[in-house]
């Protein structure tokens, strides 16, 4: 699976990290507050370092 980090469109200081698996399963975390950003990108790259 390959983890997108993206802003949220609704509320533009969240972000949201989305994947989709080869079933057509979609995972979605959304992280808020200080620092949402950087800690999504972080989260991303630890899930993609897991595969």
């Amino acid at each position: 699976m390959e983890y997108e980090v993206i802003e949220d469109r609704k509320s533009p200081d969240d972000w949201r990290v989305e994947a989709a698996d080869d079933d057509g399963r979609y995972f979605i975390a959304i992280f808020c507050g200080p620092e949402a950003r950087q800690r999504a990108e972080e989260y991303a790259r630890w899930k993609q370092e897991r595969r």
